[in-house]
């Protein structure tokens, strides 16, 4: 278990490396980009979500459910209605 903090370059913030050894041997990785100002606060919050994933078994399940992608026939008329006409556009 590891928890790694390095500087965004050209950004305020930090980005956390959070792994984890599961029951199994196989390793469970997450990368975030934190907005924190200080890379204590950086280090806490990757503690944190390592403490999570730990006690939910390896794999952390609170995550957000994919949106469907629309295909372009589906967003083409939407498209063309909500943007280009809206804009004055022409087709």
């Amino acid at each position: 278990m590891a928890v790694k903090i390095r500087e965004r370059p050209g950004e305020k913030g930090f980005v956390v490396d959070v792994r984890v050894r599961q029951l199994d041997g196989s390793w469970y990785r997450e990368r975030h980009r934190v907005a924190v100002s200080t890379r204590s606060a950086a280090q806490r919050w990757g503690q944190q979500l390592e403490s999570a994933i730990i006690a939910q078994g390896g794999k952390r399940t609170d995550k957000q459910p994919e949106i469907p992608v629309p295909t372009l026939a589906e967003f083409w008329p939407r498209f063309i209605e909500g943007h280009s006409l809206a804009n004055r556009e022409k087709p």
